[in-house]
Order: structure tokens, then C-alpha cells, then sequence
């Protein structure tokens, strides 16, 4: 358990390396004080399903990043979108028709 503890504390530290926000700015973003924060990350205090949620939305990564070993959060420190590359839907304007 203790493994899986720093396995996913230390997704949640890619991400915010990635994103180059502190533990306070994330404590302020979930509504918990930065000693707090601290103490889940450091494995002293156990993370919670909710708290994952809400660390999740402020990083803006999918869960699933923080909990899967195989995640999208790798040592690249860059998170990726684990569905792949989402296709360009921009409009070239040349291809777009002008009203005469």
C-alpha cells in the first residue's frame, strides 16, 4: 500500500513540476492548507478518492493519470493525452469558399 502511495504521489509531483505550480498554489486550488497538502504527498496522511478528484481537476490531468503505474504521466515530465493526438479541426481559409 505504502508503494502505491509514492507511486501515485509521485504522478501527482510530475504534474505539477509540468505545470511549475507549488504546493500551496494546489492547497489553495483544493481548499486544504499547504501543511496539509504536504502530509498527503509525503504519505503521513492517506489520499482519498475525492482528494485525487479534485487534485486531478486543478492540474487538469484525467485521474486516471495519477492512479494507472502506466500512465500518461511518465519521467518525460510532459502529460499527454492517453487517447492519442487529437486530430485538427482548424479550418484552412484557403479551403473555405467566399461569397462572390
Amino acid at each position: 500500500m505504502q508503494r502505491l502511495h509514492e507511486s501515485i504521489s509521485e504522478r501527482i509531483g510530475v504534474a505539477m513540476r509540468s505545470r511549475g505550480v507549488s504546493q500551496v498554489w494546489l492547497a489553495q486550488q483544493i481548499g486544504l492548507t499547504a501543511s496539509t497538502v504536504n502530509r498527503k504527498l509525503t504519505g503521513h496522511v492517506g489520499i482519498t478518492l475525492d482528494d485525487l478528484d479534485d487534485i486531478a481537476r486543478a492540474l487538469d490531468v484525467p485521474i486516471g493519470d495519477l492512479l494507472s503505474p502506466r500512465s500518461a504521466l511518465s519521467s518525460s515530465d510532459e502529460p499527454t493525452d492517453p487517447y492519442g493526438s487529437a486530430p485538427d479541426w482548424s479550418l484552412d481559409r484557403d479551403m473555405v469558399p467566399v461569397a462572390a
